[in-house]
């Protein structure tokens, strides 16, 4: 059996109200094995999944594809379309279905109550429904996003085994470095595809960088050198002109006026400025050979921290927090100091957004002393960011745009696009938080649909912010250098989720 393959030919692509085209004659050619896209928020790697997978038609250009493919969105806010396919699958004894179920540690409820279960439970969910299927080609859009550490062991090992194309998006530096062996960046200047994994490709990117920056030195001499031999010549062609002139010969000299006609008809007189012209097209070409090297916007934000005036930002009393299903969250007594940077940890299920949202609802927090940013933003609410955004007056829409691009945002795919991708929503809103003075942070999984350069300068602007942190975050490097203490949850057999503080 021959193995799968993938062919794009000539690709062109734009959204109708993007000024210039994401893809012009693109071409790729991948077979069997996963490729990591790598690139800035809005450099076009979900457009590409999305245009490789049919669920985006190109304008002009061919995709031959290997067979049956299947995109995986980065969003889980409702039921992927193959779940009750899975379920009866794995009802009928489908031995494929129940190791799944089994291996991703799925419930038989999960169905029934999509709108209760955790993000980190639904991109479970999603991934088993997408792989039982057996695409020929798999494109995966962020698959490690909400899930807990053990979670994406076990994604990482299921996805090891699967033989076909896998094309996979993520921010998960471990993911991609362990499952892939080509990685294809996207974004600014011709696509490139590197042998290699992730941290391979930016070790190679770099070196050719450094390179590049070396050679532009280089040119940058020879084109001062070859300006003042350009100088040179102009000089001597305006010194020699004076002894093509008859002007300063006295009307008499008959001698003198035969030899300037005499160089006039050899064509002397007309060397210089041809010689001076030659060396001008040559200092052109070659200014138009020079390639610079890539300007890159200085990254990192400043979050500024208000004085907070009281002891504590709330306290709750020991209780049991509803989860449904006739599951429950104990916690002891808890509060949040002022000076405090606290880990929110447990699995997948287990009740850290649940206990956040009891946190705002019911911990008695004032207007203006947090701020809170969830892990996923439903698109009504995405429609409504962006319209506070454009509703915002220009100082306010600038100092907004200045946080949006130290986070390696572009403001103008901003401002041209009528739905951003889940990544530059998810750095508008992140903008729009932290352009405002606040004493408390409050974030749900921050780091969810950011590309590694906004990951990091989010994690420095986290470290050097001045107040009051709640955080939740599987990225365990992003989570213990920004946190000192931790509210941990755990689950019995039972489904009994328990709070301790450490």
């Amino acid at each position: 059996m021959s193995k799968p393959f993938l062919h794009i030919r000539g690709l062109n692509f734009s959204y109708p109200q993007s000024i210039d085209s994401i893809f012009s004659n693109f071409e790729l050619s991948l077979s069997e094995g996963w490729t990591a896209m790598a690139g800035a928020n809005g450099g076009g790697k979900t457009t590409l999944l999305r245009l490789i997978t049919g669920e985006l038609q190109a304008s002009t250009g061919k995709i031959q594809r290997p067979g049956k493919t299947l995109y995986c969105s980065q969003e889980v806010h409702q039921p992927p379309p193959e779940l009750e396919d899975f379920f009866m699958e794995l009802y009928s004894g489908n031995n494929i279905a129940g190791r799944l179920f089994g291996r991703l540690k799925m419930e038989h409820q999960w169905p029934y109550r999509w709108d209760t279960l955790s993000f980190g439970e639904r991109k479970r969910a999603q991934l088993a429904s997408a792989l039982l299927q057996d695409p020929a080609l798999l494109a995966l859009d962020e698959p490690t996003n909400h899930l807990d550490e053990q979670a994406r062991q076990l994604i990482e090992q299921i996805l090891k085994e699967y033989r076909g194309v896998g094309l996979l998006v993520s921010h998960d530096r471990n993911l991609l470095d362990n499952l892939c062996s080509q990685t294809l960046i996207l974004g600014k200047g011709e696509p490139r595809l590197f042998k290699g994994n992730w941290s391979r490709a930016m070790e190679q990117q770099n070196h050719e960088s450094r390179a590049q920056q070396l050679r532009y030195v280089e040119f940058k001499k020879e084109e001062r050198r070859l300006k003042r031999e350009v100088q040179r010549r102009k000089e001597e062609a305006e010194k020699h002109k004076k002894d093509f002139s008859k002007k300063h010969l006295d009307p008499k000299d008959h001698d003198g006026k035969r030899k300037i006609d005499a160089m006039r008809l050899a064509g002397k007189d007309v060397m210089g400025g041809k010689l001076v012209k030659a060396m001008d097209n040559r200092l052109q070409n070659f200014q138009k050979d020079i390639e610079g090297p890539v300007k890159k916007g200085k990254l990192g934000v400043t979050l500024n921290a208000l004085e907070f005036k009281g002891d504590y930002f709330f306290k709750l009393i020991k209780q049991s927090i509803p989860l449904g299903e006739e599951r429950s969250l104990k916690i002891p007594e808890l509060e949040l100091r002022s000076n405090e940077r606290i880990a929110l940890r447990g699995v997948n299920g287990g009740g850290k957004s649940t206990l956040i949202r009891f946190i705002l609802t019911r911990g008695n927090l004032t207007e203006g002393n947090h701020l809170y940013l969830p892990q996923e933003i439903p698109p009504a609410e995405q429609m409504e960011l962006l319209y506070q955004f454009h509703g915002l007056e220009d100082k306010q829409q600038g100092e907004v745009l200045s946080h949006y691009s130290r986070l390696n945002g572009q403001p103008v795919n901003l401002k041209d696009s009528a739905r951003p991708s889940p990544g530059e929503m998810r750095k508008l809103a992140l903008s729009m938080a932290f352009f405002r003075a606040c004493p408390l942070l409050i974030l749900d999984e921050p780091t969810n649909h950011l590309d590694l350069p906004s990951m990091l300068a989010l994690e420095e602007a986290l470290e050097n912010y001045e107040g009051a942190l709640l955080l939740v975050s599987h990225d365990t490097v992003f989570r213990d250098k920004l946190t000192d203490r931790s509210w941990e949850i755990t689950q019995d057999n039972q489904g009994l989720s328990t709070l301790r503080v450490c």
